[in-house]
């Protein structure tokens, strides 16, 4: 017994050794542009992703939530998390905001300065300028952009406006947002 352990023990710490050697010396693993978003935003500034509208698959580290109307109690900020970004998905013209809703938005990124918004669609942009959530007017609205999106960097609104984006230059424009917020 006591020869297998003198055997064994010296086997077992020369594995160990050469297995800490190796992992220490060897390349880390590069993360992309996405999975460094998906990093900041779910690890680093815990935020929380509405989805109001069609479905959206963003990366499975994020924290996503669907949402099925924009009510305070639906939308309201959840202080366990540091920011809060609602994604209006109306790419396929269905989604129907009234201006009560509108407004209800309006007032929660009044209120918090960690809330902001991105409408993904073209029908409802005369309702938005008309709540004034965006500081935008018709003739701001050329070429029928498919994305605006409503940032609150520390309780300064900024209206960015688009063409489509997929999920990950949604998430990449709330990181972007989040890192200038620093």
């Amino acid at each position: 017994m006591k020869t297998i352990i003198k055997i064994i023990l010296p086997l077992a710490v020369i594995g160990l050794s050469v297995t800490l050697l190796v992992m220490a010396i060897a390349p880390k693993k590069r993360l992309t542009s996405e999975e460094k978003d998906a990093e900041l935003l779910s690890k680093t500034h815990r935020t929380r992703i509405l989805v109001y509208g069609d479905a959206i698959e963003f990366n499975k580290e994020l924290y996503v939530e669907r949402i099925v109307s924009i009510t305070p109690e639906s939308i309201g900020f959840d202080s366990s998390f540091e920011f809060e970004y609602i994604v209006l998905n109306d790419r396929n013209g269905q989604l129907c905001m009234t201006e009560k809703e509108w407004n209800i938005l309006k007032e929660l990124m009044q209120s918090n300065k960690h809330v902001s918004f991105i409408y993904l669609g073209s029908t409802q942009h005369k309702n938005m300028i008309k709540t004034k959530i965006v500081d935008l007017d018709e003739a701001d609205l050329f070429s029928e952009p498919t994305a605006i999106g409503g940032i609150n960097m520390d309780g300064v609104l900024y209206t960015e406006v688009g063409n489509a984006m997929t999920p990950f230059e949604i998430i990449h424009n709330f990181a972007s947002a989040v890192r200038h917020s620093r």
